[in-house]
């Protein structure tokens, strides 16, 4: 297999802290010869001499010279270079000398009087010039970001190429060869300070080669013997072949080990190969097909069956007291009305009985990697340095070659200064229309989205402040605009895609109600959930036939698919009708499909079936046509990043959608944002929150040479001969979201909470979002009045509990769970699953076992029982969350006792990232004993306490909690 070879690769270069020395630039006064005109440092405008050895970069000495940014936290925040940087209130720009390309001389200015009077005991003023050799020229970062200056002096420097200080332009002095400069600094330190013969100037490389394109024999070649340590993760590139081997990198090694265990695993059941089957059975209770051998009867006749079954990956009774080592249980299901139906299976108790039974039956399991959805990231990323501009649908621009190129050396991460010289270019700009905004939103919406560089535009905010609002209503001005009309939505998972094309579905129906009601002429917009293409017609021909869609895989949903859009346009009873209300693309293919003249004749038979269903059968296949048709006919396509790959929707995507919005962009791979938007810029919005999850690589944690005892995880001491699955693991936290942010790019703030009641928020503005607090409010429809099942749940709890209330907030409650010991689940889970794998990556989190906790379980429970008996409460309302996947069986376990708790939505915290309920319940698991483990590390914990509307309800064992959160009571 692919690991089996251990040979290291290059090893990450060490990095070091910046090292800087404040400077003024000395330039000749042509008025007054042989006198100097120096740029002056001061609070708008600083120049420092700079000397820095990034990590996995080659060093530099050179200097910076530094901008300040009109600041205005609340409306917009621009972030620095670093991927894990805070906001930035400069615009750096840095130029790095040529390695071995200047001359560099240094002279004390004794003569100068005036000068040594100001400069500090012991220090000197030295006069610093600069020579490059012929042919070489600095390394510019930093030049051509967006840009707002503090004082339209600053911002004429930048953005107008107006001189600094009268004195020179920008682009002037980042383009001369000869530099003075003045310093002050002590006896013998400018001497330390430019001498580099300790710092490696060579460049970086990764030691991947240049080639990027999808190519899994190279990799099996290629990944084996490039073992080593962890890489770690920035935004600014020395080259291009850089960025993309990060990039791709960060994808291949996150498949490659996987698809070689899993192709070996019939040979060498070792543990890395059981890691492979468990990954390729996706999780609990995930459907799988068995092939049971029957003994042969001599017949031609083939003598196996097929029985589904589901893989058993977290808590059940079934397991208890099993010895699981090596073992991968799955729950058989019995065929009903089959041939098969009555085959006998044997029992047993153990796998060693189960060896000496000779009438045991062999089974087999088809796994598949699944790999294929990582080439098209590849390709994705690949594509960036393609001559073709993709989407087609912006080719017409006469500038498309132009920005693509811009494009491409924007995400470098060096900014826009080979370009200047070769082009001479400036941002190009993009408005939006602005309606029906959030009040207390619509100045900062204004002032943000009126002048967008490359027509890019990004919202990071809190959950509630109403960032998925902005982005359907941002949707539907795109569509309502005669030069886009057509938009291609994206979100990370099914289930934020979902939300997202219902919130643009419901504001674009009342929009479009009360225009039409009130005598305007206006048009549904035809919005499509796309899936997978072979399940819509699946779900569609079996519509067409009189058959329920059934059990189709899940997350398929019929309204708003692709198949609910068909049956609509082919006349179907079991499909709201089409009226003329409805967009004009859409009613005219309805009309001239049902009338089945010239080319439509082909569909008449699938017209004729969505009149009469089951009155024959169809071919699922022949509906590929027409759902291309309807899709042409889409205002949104809204998919995952993968589906978006899919012919029929990448068609779409490349020919007619002139702009993209993404939503939950915080946790989107960059490979995936770039699936869907392509090479070449067109006018774009993602929103999400760069403070909950990141997205994440399942190899996020893990060491390739997992020993028995051990859990694979990642560990600050490991032999010498061990390695991280994944040297590009951590570059999975920079997000679609962050990528552009930390390239330069003005990020707006939401801060007005919008769906919590007042109160409800105040615990991860204290915790997670202190920086907002000067600028954060509640809208008036959060007032406690607007919130009568937060209300009854207080009083309830006020009353059974005697715990103060209050008549302006609804504040969260903890149930402190006393004698109810975390469990390490070892007798009856399978080994593979006694270490939690999360499904987001922390870096700097321990990341132990996995944790159970029957007794607080049953507290929960006892408690849920009571309250919606009490209140009348509806389950659907509730959802209980915890931070551990076992916990969370669980718990489904113990609700499914309970008449009153069966409907409840019971959650993983990752799995309910972008889900919203009237009362919240955060059973925490963990206890004194245990500590609070990766509960505590803040994107998770964020998670856990924002996705309710009037009441947050915790339990847990209150001495594990020491992160000081504010809470209104503790109920025993």
């Amino acid at each position: 297999m692919a690991s089996a070879t251990i040979a290291k690769g290059v090893p990450p270069r060490a990095g070091s802290g910046v090292q800087s020395l404040p400077c003024a630039f000395l330039f000749d006064d042509p008025e007054k010869p042989g006198q100097w005109k120096p740029i002056v440092p001061d609070t708008t405008i600083s120049t420092t001499l700079v000397k820095h050895a990034p990590s996995n970069s080659a060093a530099y000495l050179g200097f910076r010279l530094s901008f300040l940014r009109h600041k205005d936290d609340k409306a917009f925040c621009l972030y620095g270079a670093h991927y894990d940087a805070g906001d930035a209130s400069h615009l750096g720009i840095t130029c790095k000398l040529p390695a071995d390309g200047y001359d560099l001389g240094c002279l004390p200015l004794d003569k100068e009087k005036e000068l040594i009077d100001i400069a500090p005991d012991g220090a000197t003023f030295y006069l610093v010039t600069v020579k490059l050799h012929k042919d070489r020229d600095m390394i510019v970062s930093g030049f051509g970001l967006p840009f707002s200056g503090n004082d339209i002096f600053v911002d004429a420097c930048v953005n107008r190429d107006e001189p600094i200080q009268s004195i020179i332009k920008l682009t002037d002095l980042l383009q001369k060869q000869e530099f003075t400069l003045l310093a002050i600094a002590t006896t013998g330190y400018l001497d330390n300070f430019f001498d580099m013969s300790k710092m490696n100037q060579e460049p970086f490389h990764y030691g991947y080669g240049n080639h990027h394109d999808w190519n899994l024999r190279r990799y099996k070649r290629q990944v084996p013997r490039s073992r080593g340590d962890l890489f770690q993760p920035k935004i600014a590139y020395e080259d291009l072949n850089q960025r993309d081997t990060a990039i791709t990198q960060m994808h291949v090694q996150d498949v490659v080990d996987y698809d070689a265990a899993l192709k070996e695993i019939a040979n060498l059941p070792e543990w890395p190969h059981l890691r492979a089957a468990r990954r390729a059975l996706r999780g609990d209770r995930q459907q799988v097909t068995l092939y049971i051998s029957l003994p042969s009867d001599g017949s031609e006749e083939d003598d196996t069956v097929a029985w589904e079954a589901v893989h058993i990956a977290g808590y059940s009774e079934l397991i208890e007291g099993l010895n699981l080592k090596h073992q991968i249980p799955v729950e058989l299901i019995q065929p009903v009305d089959e041939d098969d139906s009555d085959i006998s299976l044997s029992e047993h108790t153990c796998h060693e009985e189960a060896e000496k039974d000779s009438k045991r039956l062999q089974m087999s399991m088809v796994c598949y990697s699944g790999i294929m959805g990582e080439k098209k990231r590849i390709d994705a990323v690949t594509r960036l340095g393609d001559s073709e501009v993709w989407p087609i649908v912006v080719s017409d621009d006469p500038l498309a070659g132009f920005k693509k190129s811009l494009f491409n050396t924007l995400l470098m991460g060096q900014g826009l200064w080979d370009t200047f010289k070769a082009f001479q270019p400036r941002l190009p700009k993009f408005g939006l229309p602005m309606f029906d905004l959030f009040k207390d939103d619509r100045s900062d919406f204004r002032h943000y989205f009126r002048n967008l560089h490359l027509g890019l535009g990004f919202i990071s905010s809190p959950p509630g402040t109403g960032k998925s609002h902005m982005a359907a209503l941002i949707t539907i001005m795109l569509c309502s605009g005669a030069s886009i009309r057509r938009v291609y939505v994206s979100a990370p998972s099914n289930v934020a895609t979902d939300n997202i094309l219902k919130r643009i579905d419901s504001i674009s129906t009342s929009i479009v109600s009360k225009l039409i009601l009130a005598g305007t002429p206006a048009r549904h917009l035809v919005l499509v959930r796309g899936y997978n293409i072979f399940t819509e017609m699946d779900a569609c021909a079996g519509m067409l036939c009189n058959e329920s869609p059934g059990r189709l895989k899940s997350p398929w949903q019929m309204e708003r698919s692709l198949c609910w859009w068909t049956l609509r346009v082919l006349g179907s009873r079991a499909v709201p009708p089409l009226t003329p209300n409805d967009s004009p693309e859409i009613w005219n293919l309805h009309q001239e499909v049902t009338r089945a003249k010239g080319d439509y004749h082909r569909f008449s038979r699938h017209v004729s079936l969505a009149r009469s269903p089951g009155e024959g059968s169809v071919d699922a296949k022949s509906l590929e046509p027409l759902m291309n048709l309807v899709v042409r006919c889409a205002n949104v396509v809204a998919t995952t990043p993968a589906i978006s790959a899919g012919k029929i929707y990448q068609d779409f995507n490349n020919n007619q959608a002139k702009a993209v919005v993404f939503d939950e962009a915080g946790a989107m791979f960059r490979s995936d944002g770039l699936v869907v938007f392509g090479n070449t810029p067109r006018p774009m919005v993602a929103v999400g929150d760069d403070r909950q999850f990141a997205p994440v690589l399942v190899t996020a944690l893990e060491m390739l040479n997992r020993k028995e005892g051990q859990d694979g995880m990642r560990r600050k001491t490991r032999g010498n001969d061990d390695f991280p699955t994944n040297r590009f693991a951590d570059d999975a936290e920079i997000s679609w979201l962050t990528w552009f942010a930390h390239l330069g790019w003005p990020v707006l703030h939401l801060s007005t909470q919008h769906r919590m009641a007042v109160g409800q928020f105040d615990l991860s503005l204290e915790t997670v979002y202190p920086d907002l607090k000067p600028y954060f409010s509640y809208d008036p429809s959060c007032l406690v009045r607007n919130f009568p099942i937060g209300l009854q749940v207080e009083h309830y709890l006020s009353t059974k509990y005697n715990l103060p209330t209050s008549n302006t907030k609804l504040e969260p409650v903890f149930f402190n769970c006393d004698n109810c010991p975390c469990r390490n689940p070892v007798d009856y889970v399978p080994s593979y699953l006694k270490h939690e794998r999360p499904q987001h990556s922390n870096r700097g989190a321990s990341c132990g076992a996995s944790r159970l906790n029957p007794r607080a379980n049953d507290c929960v429970a006892k408690v849920l029982v009571k309250m919606i008996k009490e209140l009348s409460l509806s389950p659907r309302d509730i959802a209980v969350l915890t931070p551990y996947r076992i916990n969370m069986r669980s718990l489904q376990k113990r609700f499914h006792d309970e008449p009153l708790l069966r409907h409840i939505t019971c959650s993983t915290i990752e799995g309910f990232q972008g889900g919203e309920a009237e009362v919240v319940v955060l059973v925490l698991c963990v206890d004194r004993k245990t500590g609070p483990g990766f509960i505590a590390e803040p994107r998770r914990l964020n998670v856990a306490v924002t996705g309710q509307k009037s009441s947050l309800l915790i339990f847990g064992d209150i001495s594990t909690i020491y992160l000081l959160i504010p809470i209104k009571g503790m109920a025993s």
